[in-house]
């Protein structure tokens, strides 16, 4: 892990962007928060050293399949890290086919967590 990687969180509920937000920060992470694709498509637009997002599923408007879309599109060497609080195996299957770096089920533990971005990091080097 290099201190100082940015790391965008899109999801629509703040308590789990605020928990994100204090383990990654504290492990030295620069954090970047987004309520929804748009608004985080226009951070990835601002911010060209963005190193990782992380990208809830479930958000109203566009949804966070329909985002990842979206980022891979533009930004296709970003990875992506998809968390959901509903663990459902098509739709894993669906966001890794599309891209997604991998997959993440709420509760999320702050190891599981540290450990996914690291290799998501890892794997962008």
């Amino acid at each position: 892990m290099v201190a100082g990687e940015k790391i965008l969180l899109i999801d629509d509920e703040q308590p789990i962007r605020k928990m994100f937000r204090l383990i990654l920060s504290r492990a030295g992470y620069d954090i970047y928060e987004a309520d929804g694709c748009l608004k985080g498509v226009e951070v990835l637009r601002e911010e060209a050293d963005i190193s990782t997002v992380i990208l809830d599923v479930v958000m109203p408007g566009v949804t966070g399949i329909d985002c990842l879309a979206k980022i891979k599109a533009e930004f296709g060497e970003i990875p992506v890290i998809m968390v959901t609080g509903v663990t459902n195996m098509e739709t894993t299957k669906e966001v890794l086919k599309m891209g997604a770096f991998d997959y993440i089920a709420k509760p999320v533990r702050k190891n599981d967590l540290l450990n996914i971005v690291g290799k998501a990091l890892g794997k962008a080097d």
